[in-house]
């Protein structure tokens, strides 16, 4: 049976992942469904939302971990400009955001995709998400993604996977960035300071000066008139310079 069967007229989708190859494997498995038309992509999260907003799709195909922004910030973007399509995470995104998005009732795919798994997605969508209310479901997804998730950053061998709870503070190095995940340990990415800042997410990170972002978790003393910030992870303590107006910042967050 067709996954369209009770369902005219085609259902317009689109399709945003970081990687071509993957859009193109994802537009030759939908072209091969009926009742599935493909009105846009992107590659690039950043113009995502308004090439949605053009296009009006009533599905989206959503990778999670993207650069500068991720599928979370694309979702928070459509549902500020008051659109709010059904979503089917394409993700090889780890177990504790793959509950968040259980249990907001969204649906999802993991990488590698299988045509199977997705005509069964798609199945799901049509006879248990067409007609439900979705802006509650989007509240819930990005309240319960988990801040233990999974971080992907490029490097010069491909990326990394990184759990954000592990990441102590981030020093720039030039053009790429040295990610400290203990005193004297450390991966080397290929992304500057400033796409990591709008990477990381704002609720657990921030950028103290122009050399460094630290993790806010693990924040223990400020010290207004030195000028310096504190964080200790494992018995571990670590010094930073602060200018005054991000201690200001600071306060406000805290």
């Amino acid at each position: 049976m067709r996954v369209t069967d009770t369902f005219e007229p085609a259902v317009h989708a689109a399709i945003v992942d970081d990687e071509q190859y993957c859009i193109e494997e994802l537009k030759a498995m939908l072209s091969g469904i009926h009742g599935i038309e493909v009105v846009a992509e992107s590659h690039d999260a950043v113009k995502a939302v308004p090439i949605i907003l053009e296009t009006k799709p009533d599905l989206l195909l959503l990778d999670i971990q993207m650069p500068e922004k991720s599928g979370f910030d694309v979702i928070r973007g459509l549902k500020e400009s008051g659109f709010e399509p059904s979503v089917i995470f394409v993700t090889a995104y780890d177990n504790f955001a793959i509950e968040a998005i259980k249990n907001a009732a969204f649906d999802y795919l993991l990488k590698p995709v299988d045509k199977e798994a997705l005509q069964h997605s798609l199945s799901r969508y049509f006879y248990n998400h067409a007609k439900e209310e979705r802006s509650a479901k989007y509240m819930s997804l990005l309240e319960n993604v988990d801040y233990k998730k999974k971080i992907k950053l490029s490097n010069s061998g491909g990326f990394i996977l990184l759990n954000l709870e592990d990441i102590v503070h981030i020093q720039a190095d030039w053009n790429y960035s040295k990610v400290y995940t203990a005193k004297d340990q450390y991966q080397t990415v290929t992304m500057n300071l400033g796409m990591l800042e709008n990477t990381l997410p704002e609720k657990g990170f921030m950028r103290i000066n122009r050399s460094h972002i630290i993790n806010l978790n693990y924040l223990t003393r400020v010290r207004r008139l030195a000028r310096k910030c504190y964080l200790e992870k494992d018995g571990v303590e670590y010094e930073f310079c602060i200018p005054i107006t991000r201690i200001r910042e600071l306060e406000k967050r805290q």
